[in-house]
């Protein structure tokens, strides 16, 4: 019902929030920054 597409809908976000977050760490492991 109501609840379970609320659920999947925090689910999704909470996926997505996750590989921003590996996407922005994995460009700043690669940016100038922390090579020198």
């Amino acid at each position: 019902g109501n609840k379970d597409s609320l659920n999947n809908t925090y689910c999704s976000s909470n996926k997505l929030s996750i590989n921003l977050l590996h996407i922005t760490t994995g460009i700043l492991e690669n940016s100038e920054v922390f090579k020198s």
